[in-house]
């Protein structure tokens, strides 16, 4: 949980993609990507 209070744009970017996303597969997909990158 620091990780993402220390890195406020991936944050961001999950959370526009939880709005902008159509199908919750790409979503997860894409979330889980994100989270990766930001954990390392």
């Amino acid at each position: 949980m620091k990780e993402i209070v220390r890195n406020p744009d991936t944050f961001h970017k999950i959370l526009v993609m939880t709005v902008t996303c159509a199908d919750y597969k790409e979503l997860l997909a894409q979330a889980f990507d994100e989270l990766l990158d930001l954990f390392g």
